[in-house]
C-alpha cells in the first residue's frame, strides 16, 4: 500500500482523504513549472503563504527538499510564491513613492523618459531570474541528486524570500525615515539574499561543515565559469 508523500497516511484512491494531495506526485518537470506560471497564480491560500514564508524564514534548505520530495499541498509553489513577492514588491514601491532605500542615480539623455522604481525592479529581477539558470547548473555538476530544474526551484525559492526580506527592510527605514544612499541598494538586498543563499545551502544538503563548504564554493565557481563563458562566446560571436 501507497503512503501520501504529504502526511504519510495510506492511500485509498486518487487523493489522500487525509491531506487532500493527489496520490500520484511526480518529481518537479517542466509540466510543473508550466502549471505554476500559468495555472491559479491568483488561487492564493493565506494559510499556505504563511507557512510557506515561515518555513524558508527558519529552516529554508529544508523546506525545499521536503517540497521537492512531494509535501507540496500546505505550500506555495516557487513560481506562485515569486509571483506574490515581486508584486508585493511592486506595490510597496508605489505606495511609497519610492523605495526607502534610495537606488543609484542614473544618466538620461535630454528627453528621453525615465524609467519608474516598478519598471527598474521588473528587469533587474527577471535578469537575476535569468542569471539563476547558471548557477542552477553548477549545483547539477557539483550534486547529481536532483535536476537541474529542481536546482532552480531551490534559486527560486531563495529569490522570493530574500525579495519579502528586503521588502521588510524598505518598511522599517521608510518608518524610520532613513535612507541609505546611492548603490546601498543593491548592496544591501545582495548581502540579504547571500545570507539566505549560504543558510539554505546549510539546511538543504547534509554532511560535514567542510563538505558542505567545498560543495558551495565549487558549485559557486562552476556558475560563475559558466556565465564567463556564455559571455565570452558571445562576443566572439559578435
Amino acid at each position: 500500500m501507497h503512503k501520501c508523500l504529504n502526511c504519510g497516511e495510506e492511500l485509498k484512491g486518487e487523493y489522500c482523504y487525509n491531506c487532500g494531495q493527489k496520490a500520484e506526485v511526480k518529481r518537479y518537470s517542466f509540466k510543473t513549472l508550466f502549471d505554476d506560471i500559468f495555472g491559479s497564480l491568483l488561487d492564493l491560500d493565506s494559510t499556505s503563504v504563511v507557512k510557506t514564508f515561515k518555513l524558508l524564514a527558519t529552516k529554508p534548505g529544508a523546506f525545499i527538499q521536503s517540497y521537492l520530495s512531494g509535501k507540496r499541498i500546505d505550500y506555495l509553489s516557487p513560481f506562485k510564491y515569486l509571483f506574490i513577492m515581486l508584486t508585493l514588491n511592486i506595490a510597496v514601491t508605489w505606495i511609497m513613492h519610492k523605495p526607502a532605500i534610495e537606488p543609484a542615480k542614473v544618466s538620461y539623455s535630454p528627453g528621453e523618459a525615465h524609467m519608474s522604481t516598478q519598471e527598474i525592479n521588473l528587469i533587474i529581477n527577471f535578469i537575476l531570474i535569468v542569471a539563476m539558470i547558471p548557477f542552477a547548473a553548477g549545483m547539477k555538476i557539483v550534486n547529481r541528486k536532483y535536476t537541474l530544474l529542481e536546482y532552480y526551484v531551490f534559486l527560486i525559492y531563495l529569490h522570493s524570500q530574500s525579495i519579502l526580506f528586503f521588502i521588510i527592510l524598505q518598511l522599517v527605514l521608510f518608518a524610520l525615515n532613513i535612507t541609505l544612499p546611492g548603490a546601498s541598494e543593491g548592496i544591501t538586498w545582495f548581502a540579504l539574499f547571500t545570507g539566505l543563499y549560504v543558510w539554505g545551502f546549510f539546511t538543504f544538503f547534509i554532511g560535514p561543515v567542510k563538505k558542505i563548504l567545498l560543495n558551495l564554493f565549487a558549485s559557486y565557481f562552476i556558475s560563475i565559469l559558466i556565465i564567463v563563458i556564455f559571455i565570452f562566446s558571445g562576443r566572439l560571436l559578435i
